[in-house]
């Protein structure tokens, strides 16, 4: 049960904050699906808790692709990167690019 909520709240608060940028045509499935786990838990059907559970993380993480295709995750418009990125996600530098490190003589 505790479970079956803190998913659903998760999911929520992703559809809120990725709103209009997950397709109109997984994000209303994806609302309708959070409150049938609603109606479930108030129904103690875990049964359906469960299996609801598992199609809703299905089904988010088939949106959080579309979206991620669609660059929505990845950058805005102004061409900055957003805080969704990994260092594993991130494309390597281009050019000739040295790591070096600045070295005060005067102190050295």
């Amino acid at each position: 049960r505790q479970a079956t909520s803190q998913a659903k709240t998760a999911v929520e608060k992703q559809l809120k904050d990725m709103e209009g940028k997950i397709p109109a045509d997984q994000a209303a499935p994806l609302k309708d699906k959070v409150e049938s786990l609603k109606k479930a838990v108030e129904a103690n059907d875990y049964a359906e808790m469960k299996s609801g559970v598992e199609e809703l993380e299905k089904m988010f993480a088939a949106a959080y692709q579309a979206a991620a295709a669609a660059g929505a995750t990845a950058s805005t418009d102004d061409g900055a990167t957003s805080t969704t990125n990994t260092a594993a996600e991130s494309s390597p530098p281009k050019g000739n690019v040295v790591d070096a490190e600045v070295v005060d003589e005067k102190k050295a």
